[in-house]
């Protein structure tokens, strides 16, 4: 296979990205599934995260017709010295080097990105170790020297004025800095001015609020509290309006996360997943299609215009007596159908504990969204909607729970809430 060619050109303009000599703006997403719903949305391009995920990606993606951002995972120091020992960065760097030096020629290959959050210890801490930053400059010169038919950039979780600072000391060879950014994205361009971050960027992940490392807020218990999927398509497009698409000459484009569902790293079952794990799209999709075409698809999501249950970021007693209620609009009139599960919850994300085990035994009573078909406002428009209320036991347990809801219509399409609770005696 043949390379085909990209660089990072300044013009009078501002920075631009070319493939083939041609302008590429990066409308891309963090996705290993549903490639053929990304092309037809608009996407043109995929992000990896380390060369020990499965290449072949990189050919499923080539046969579609959508480019790739090709990850080199390096190891998080977590403060553990990592990258004070010579030898195991060196090891490092021969075993992603070998990776570059065999995928360099694949004609899907856009950027290769360094890292993916390397710098990041906690929540409240990052790692600012020089010898990180050394590291990633010589990763960077060396894949470049290799393969100078394709830029090199760094992804860091977030930008601080020292990040930039040991960036621009250190990384003189990188081509532009990757940014994931998540309830920080609408001041993100602000704040790479204010640290003086003269290259390019490319936003490499983005969202609706985020958790963990992040930025959502949490209950007393410390469990993390979720956007509905209505809501967190309204901040997929506009974190992408301000920050992506009006920072012409700056922004080279972002990876959309998640184009698909994690089965290995998950908070909740819906979390940052643009899509059901049963296959159904959010309102996200639709709402990252609108940012890169300016259409939107045939059928509309359904949307949740109010959502809450009595047990709610509160802590209740074993079998308690609880309800839910749901309000639900379908913009495309499509039949659907309500779908109710209580599952354990989890207090921080795991790599290790997989999906939470459903439990279906405590929901005691629905009620018919047909009988409670109702009128409700939105300013000067009356519009049609329908609610749905269940009664549901707590738990006997004790520990965390999330109650889910999902709307689930007939032509593909769902929208999803869920709260936190735990049950205490």
């Amino acid at each position: 296979m043949m390379a085909i060619k990209s660089e990072i050109r300044k013009t009078r303009s501002g920075y631009r990205l070319l493939r083939n000599g041609e302008p590429c703006f990066i409308r891309g997403a963090c996705a290993w599934d549903f490639l053929d719903t990304l092309r037809k949305a608009g996407g043109n391009s995929i992000r990896t995260w380390g060369a020990e995920e499965d290449p072949a990606l990189y050919e499923r993606a080539r046969k579609r017709g959508l480019t790739v951002c090709a990850g080199l995972w390096l190891k998080h120091a977590y403060g553990g010295g990592f990258y004070d020992d010579p030898s195991s960065v060196r090891e490092q760097r021969h075993r992603l080097l070998a990776h570059v030096r065999k995928y360099k020629n694949h004609p899907a290959i856009l950027l290769w990105a360094v890292g993916n959050e390397t710098e990041i210890i906690s929540r409240e801490k990052s790692d600012y170790n020089p010898n990180l930053y050394r590291a990633i400059e010589e990763l960077a010169r060396r894949t470049k020297a290799l393969d100078p038919n394709h830029p090199v950039i760094v992804v860091v979780g977030e930008v601080t004025e020292k990040k930039v600072s040991l960036l621009q000391q250190h990384c003189p060879s990188l081509d532009a800095l990757g940014v994931n950014s998540y309830g920080g994205l609408t001041s993100l361009p602000g704040r790479l001015k204010k640290f003086g971050w003269k290259k390019p960027y490319v936003v490499t992940e983005f969202g609706a609020s985020g958790y963990e490392l992040w930025d959502s807020p949490e209950t007393a218990w410390g469990a993390l509290i979720e956007p509905d999927s209505t809501r967190a398509a309204y901040d997929y497009l506009v974190g992408y309006q301000h920050s992506i698409a009006n920072q012409p000459g700056w922004c080279l484009g972002s990876y959309v996360y998640l184009w698909g569902i994690h089965k290995e790293f998950a908070y909740s079952n819906t979390w940052h997943h643009m899509f059901l794990r049963t296959g159904e799209r959010l309102a996200a999709v639709e709402a990252v299609q609108l940012a890169w075409t300016g259409t939107l698809p045939e059928t509309l999501a359904p949307e949740i215009i109010h959502w809450e249950t009595s047990a709610g970021l509160k802590e209740v007693a074993p079998g308690s007596q609880q309800a839910a209620l749901v309000s639900v609009r379908h913009p495309s009139h499509v039949p659907y159908e309500v779908r109710w599960e209580i599952e354990e919850g989890m207090d921080r994300p795991s790599r290790e504990k997989r999906w939470p085990s459903k439990i279906h035994d405590f929901i005691t009573k629905v009620e018919d969204h047909r009988l409670m078909y109702r009128e409700v406002a939105h300013g000067s428009l009356r519009t049609s909607a329908a609610a749905v209320r269940i009664l549901f036991r707590s738990p006997p347990k004790p520990g965390p729970y999330r109650v889910y809801v999902y709307i689930v219509d007939d032509v593909g399409s769902a929208a999803t809430a869920n709260a936190p609770f735990f049950v205490r005696e």
